[in-house]
């Protein structure tokens, strides 16, 4: 979420989060946000158990449908997992991790 979809929520009395209901008083969110935004909600068991289900399923049907499985939206390079645009980031990324912490290959 940006800051300018929390500010209209805001200033409409809405729940910046979802922005369906009412706050409760003296928040900005409403009950069942507040629940799952709270560290007890995800540190639940089951709660996590259905998130990483859920993302084994989107990779594996990403994997299959032969699209990248990092970004969803371009087509996979040469029967790998990546798209291209994933793959260079990817890579820098890492040259500047390994770079900062002075890792070796």
């Amino acid at each position: 979420m940006n800051i300018t979809t929390y500010n209209r929520r805001k200033a409409a009395g809405k729940c910046v989060y979802c922005g369906s209901v009412e706050p409760e008083p003296g928040r900005v969110s409403c009950k069942s946000c507040s629940i799952k935004r709270s560290k007890k909600y995800y540190h639940d068991d089951e709660f996590r158990k259905r998130l990483s289900e859920y993302h084994s399923k989107k990779y594996h049907d990403r994997k299959v449908s032969g699209i990248c499985t990092v970004c969803g939206k371009a087509s996979a390079e040469h029967g790998g997992l990546k798209c291209k645009a994933c793959t260079m980031k990817i890579s820098a990324y890492m040259k500047n991790y390994n770079s900062k912490n002075n890792i070796c290959k």
